[in-house]
């Protein structure tokens, strides 16, 4: 996936981290980080940016066990698709933020800049790694009100 990120995008960047929750020590679990104007508990989050400060240089850092929550018990996610479906929205977001910070500063809400690149940086990737998403979209347009609905329903959960 981060392959298919311009490079100029992530200078600057130095890893993407995949962990888990269980990993983080009970100072981390227990604090709590900001989001949309609100404070989050890190365990809740799926992901985030470690902007740099003090001499070290940014980085990522993905909950895969908070990403893949719910989906263990299925052969789902022998399916590199629905793992990318499930990761890549986490990550792009997560660079987002970086090239929000580095790169095109905007005077806007944090997480709609990212939210924003997000979107591109998936578009780029799933035309290049993917191409017959296209096709599958096209197909599933009459569910895309549904789909909309179920996902909707799923970031509210979390």
């Amino acid at each position: 996936m981060l392959g298919s990120v311009p490079p100029e995008y992530l200078v600057g960047l130095h890893s993407v981290v995949l962990t888990s929750t269980d990993a983080l020590s009970r100072k981390r679990r227990r604090s709590k980080t900001w989001s949309r104007k609100r404070t989050v508990k890190v365990v809740k989050t799926r992901g985030l940016y470690h902007y740099a400060q003090k001499g070290k240089t940014a980085w990522i850092e993905i909950f895969v066990d908070r990403i893949f929550e719910g989906w263990e018990g299925g052969l789902w996610l022998k399916l590199p698709l629905v793992r990318d479906f499930l990761l890549a929205p986490v990550l792009f977001h997560e660079i987002g933020h970086h090239i929000h910070a580095t790169v095109r500063p905007e005077f806007q809400e944090r997480e709609d800049v990212a939210d924003r690149w997000q979107v591109k940086l998936e578009t780029i990737y799933y035309r290049k790694e993917r191409p017959y998403i296209r096709l599958l979209s096209t197909f599933a347009k009459p569910f895309h009100p549904a789909i909309k609905r179920m996902l909707a329903a799923d970031a509210a959960r979390h």
